[in-house]
């Protein structure tokens, strides 16, 4: 049966308000006059060839390729799943507005293909309402667009998120932002995209309720959470009325009774609710200061003992002012001791020299922090801990590790194991980024020799004498160790001039 007909459609729309990843398709095929005459089912041709219609930018062949059909494939009409399939290979590129496939003529079992696309514009320039121009050329460089790129939806989400990220950590939790695009005449295919920022409020911290601490003060623990300060308070009300999980109100017979007016911390306390100075603190909310201050909580808890503290609950809400109330929920479970601290690996010093340096006794407080500052674990300057001893000595790549050995009801017992490795030698000492200042000026300061043992405190004394010289910035005097496998050891000192 032959078939006549001048154009035979096989067309997929895809509209721009379908860009959130779901794809509806309708292929239909019919001739070109009114009549809807539709092919029959199981109408079997081979294409014959493919040309692409609508293309400024983009490569042909790559186009047909990306679609995955191509000439001497054989495709059963009208309901062939390889057509629809070649529309969402395209659509997956997210450059498109809208893509077409359709049958230009057939010749006998031969059927000749059009991919027809309108591509997406690309970015001619964008900009920004609702903000100043100091936060305007910060913007510019967070929001990651790049003129003459095609603009898609996510690249218009990303940047929208960019922004509110930018103003939340500013301290405005409730920010929303508008992308406008539009045409730009000026160029072909080409759009202009601006971002409208309502910025809304500032929002603050008004009040930080703590429940479930017995053996920490609220205020000591509000002081540890120095990224979350709460705005200053001068009012005849307690601001811990508002509160979710309950009051914290301080019994004032109970401190008249306990003699608290001769503890400054419980006066301090008893007065929190009602006045509160820090006119010039940092009060704005911020997600991720937050984060870390509660981690800041539970490391304190740690350093008195407290080794399961935990935060059971927290919630923000609006307080009456319009601000943010915090409430948090701790768990401080058991106080818990230092055991036994049973050393392996030490060759260089004895158990009793050790010990004595450590400064930790059987039935101390458990603090984490404080063992591992002991060992080193935490940088100091003073030179008081394990690591400094062997550090001071040449050995370069000394290191430790504490592990729990057993816990015994409330009292925790620790295995340190110690790898000392070998004593390190100063082969060359190198400076960098003197530009001014002549070399031998830097070099009479420095207290690292060739051919002395490797000595932390050596390398510390230098950068201190390198900084009173006045001549660098302080903060950038640089010193980094280079190790040898023949036991020796560079210093590489660099210096920024004033």
């Amino acid at each position: 049966m032959r078939i006549k007909m001048n154009m035979i459609r096989i067309s997929v729309m895809v509209l721009l308000a379908m860009m959130t990843l779901s794809t509806k398709a309708q292929i239909g095929l019919k001739q070109k006059n009114k009549q809807q005459n539709y092919l029959n089912n199981n109408s079997e041709y081979t294409i014959g060839g493919i040309r692409v219609e609508g293309s400024q930018f983009l490569d042909e062949e790559l186009l047909i390729s990306i679609s995955g059909l191509s000439p001497g494939d054989k495709i059963r009409l009208p309901n062939e799943p390889r057509i629809a399939k070649a529309i969402q290979n395209l659509w997956k590129q997210n450059l498109f507005a809208n893509i077409e496939i359709y049958s230009e003529k057939t010749e006998g079992d031969k059927i000749f293909l059009v991919l027809q696309i309108s591509e997406r514009p690309r970015l001619s320039k964008f900009n920004f309402k609702g903000v100043k121009d100091n936060d305007a050329k910060e913007l510019k460089d967070k929001i990651n667009l790049v003129k003459n790129k095609v603009i898609t939806e996510a690249a218009k989400q990303n940047a929208s998120e960019r922004i509110r990220k930018f103003y939340i950590e500013k301290g405005y939790a409730n920010v929303r932002v508008q992308v406008q695009e539009r045409a730009d005449t000026a160029f072909l295919n080409a759009a202009i995209l601006t971002f409208i920022v309502n910025k809304g409020q500032k929002v603050k911290i008004n009040q930080i309720n703590v429940f479930g601490n017995e053996n920490a003060s609220t205020l000591k623990l509000k002081k540890k959470m120095k990224g979350s300060k709460e705005m200053a308070r001068i009012s005849l009300y307690s601001a811990d009325k508002e509160s979710v999980y309950g009051t914290n109100e301080t019994d004032f017979k109970s401190y008249l009774k306990g003699r608290g007016f001769l503890s400054l911390s419980k006066t301090a306390q008893l007065m929190d609710p009602y006045v509160r100075y820090g006119v010039f603190s940092a009060s704005k909310f911020t997600e991720k200061k937050y984060e870390e201050d509660k981690q800041a909580v539970i490391e304190y808890y740690n350093s008195l003992g407290f080794r399961d503290a935990s935060i059971l609950a927290d919630t923000m809400y609006a307080a009456s002012n319009g601000h943010l109330n915090i409430d948090l929920k701790v768990k401080e479970g058991n106080r818990y001791y230092f055991g036994d601290m049973e050393w392996k690996g030490n060759t260089k010093y004895t158990i009793d020299q050790l010990n004595k340096l450590l400064g930790i006794k059987k039935g101390d407080i458990y603090n984490q922090e404080l063992l591992n500052k002991r060992l080193g674990k935490i940088p100091s300057m003073d030179g008081d801990d394990i690591s400094s001893l062997y550090l001071d000595d040449g050995y370069l790549a000394f290191n430790t590790e504490a592990a729990e050995k057993s816990v015994d009801g409330d009292t925790i017992h620790f295995e340190i194991r110690i790898t000392e490795g070998e004593q390190y030698t100063l082969r060359n000492i190198n400076i960098a980024g003197n530009d001014r200042t002549h070399e031998h000026v830097i070099r009479r300061e420095l207290r690292t020799y060739p051919g002395n043992k490797f000595s932390r405190a050596d390398i510390i004394r230098s950068q201190r004498e390198i900084a009173n010289l006045g001549f660098f910035d302080a903060e950038k005097i640089g010193i980094q160790p280079v190790p040898h496998n023949d036991g020796t050891v560079d210093i590489d000192y660099t210096v920024t001039e004033k």
